[in-house]
């Protein structure tokens, strides 16, 4: 995977970038004592409030997050109506959200942790470890954001965390549907494209 490649650079040299306009970068991670780097997979490294603010899980058994901000009248509504036009905005992104994450839960089966702990394993630079304190612990999921036309980007993302210090890194999938393609469930051949894509991540 490519940001599985890109991490283990970053770890053992320390060094990390950006892209983007007003990047605010990362803090570079603890420089490894050796060209091994020992992990472990951890799902609590962040809690999912932390992940995006109002994004929803939707995968039944693994780390797939769902979030959206279409269905209020934008910031113009706040301007117009002052505190409550700024309530109801929110109020309608929210039942927008929850409408869209109760139809697309358990319609993505595939689970990002596994997925990523077969990447790591094929990478010589990483050692699977459970007890040593020097451990990077990583955090795999996979986020889906609706842009215009209700068409669905999918990021897989890895939360990496050793002491106090804590690192993201998101590859966006080459991977895009519209949102009722996705709630109609996918075929074998998407299932397969999205698998292949996060693993080339």
């Amino acid at each position: 995977m490519k940001y599985v490649k890109a991490f283990s650079v970053l770890l053992i040299f320390g060094v990390l970038s950006g892209c983007g306009g007003n990047v605010r970068f990362q803090d570079a991670p603890p420089t490894p004592l050796s060209n091994l780097v020992e992990y472990s997979i951890n799902s609590n490294i962040r809690n999912e409030t932390e992940i995006f603010t109002q994004a929803k899980s939707i995968g039944s058994s693994a780390p797939i997050y769902y979030f959206q901000n279409f269905g209020g009248g934008g910031a113009g509504v706040g301007l117009l109506f002052g505190p409550i036009g700024v309530a109801a905005n929110y109020a309608m992104i929210t039942s927008n959200t929850n409408s869209d994450a109760a139809a697309l839960t358990g319609k993505i089966q595939l689970n990002p942790i596994s997925i990523a702990k077969t990447a790591l394993t094929q990478n010589s630079k990483f050692v699977a470890s459970t007890n040593s304190t020097n451990a990077f612990r990583i955090s795999p999921y996979l986020m889906i954001v609706k842009g215009d036309n209700d068409i669905l980007q999918f990021t897989t993302t890895l939360d990496v965390a050793s002491g106090a210090w804590k690192g993201r890194y998101s590859y966006h999938l080459d991977f895009k549907r519209p949102l009722n393609n996705v709630v109609s469930g996918l075929g074998s051949s998407d299932s397969d494209l999205m698998s292949s894509s996060i693993e080339y991540g």
